[in-house]
């Protein structure tokens, strides 16, 4: 998958698998159910994490962080991305969407007492580090409906910052790419050091 969006999805969604320790255990899906098709909650709280919108890009002078090619392509850095998540968590109880939500809530930093948000890694997305961090702390569900479904729920919107990466050999085949994606960018052409 080489969808940087996705990908970030996948990352959270996996952290949070591991992370939140639960019996019966959070199940942590990408993508929400199909059109009116409720969540079965038997088996305990099910989250979600999805893409929303369209990432965000800030175009910068590419760069590559590797010393040698892998496979003959270097991997260039092109673009900041700032990406949108949105973490749905599904509880067949509000006692348990409230306990389970403050579990969330302390696993959404990584990283304390030095530092706010998440720090995980792109598995399938060349390797890359993502940061997640979530502004606002979490909406609580109050639709005069939920009790009659035994859906309760809770939201977190997400903004993660990544790298856009594109692959290629030579800068003049980055130019090529770069041009072929946004016709806006281009590269001064030098030879690569070795």
């Amino acid at each position: 998958m080489l969808d940087p969006a996705q990908s970030a999805a996948q990352a959270v969604a996996d952290y949070l698998t591991a992370a939140v320790v639960l019996a019966p255990p959070l199940d942590v899906r990408r993508g929400w159910n199909e059109a009116n098709r409720e969540y079965d909650l038997s088996g305990g709280p099910v989250a979600t994490v999805t893409a929303t919108g369209t990432p965000q890009a800030n175009y910068r002078t590419p760069y590559t962080y590797e010393t040698a090619p892998i496979g003959g392509l270097f991997s260039w850095v092109v673009a900041d991305l700032e990406i949108f998540l949105q973490l749905d968590l599904w509880c067949p109880h509000r006692h348990t969407r409230d306990v389970v939500s403050e579990l969330v809530e302390q696993k959404l930093s990584n990283d304390i007492p030095y530092r706010a948000g998440l720090y995980l890694t792109h598995a399938d997305y060349h390797g890359s580090a993502i940061t997640v961090w979530h502004d606002r702390g979490h909406t609580i569900d109050g639709d005069p409906l939920v009790p009659s479904v035994d859906e309760w729920r809770a939201t977190w919107l997400l903004r993660v910052h990544s790298a856009k990466i594109v692959q290629a050999a030579t800068p003049q085949q980055l130019n090529w790419e770069l041009r072929r994606m946004s016709g806006a960018v281009l590269l001064e052409t030098h030879p690569i050091d070795p």
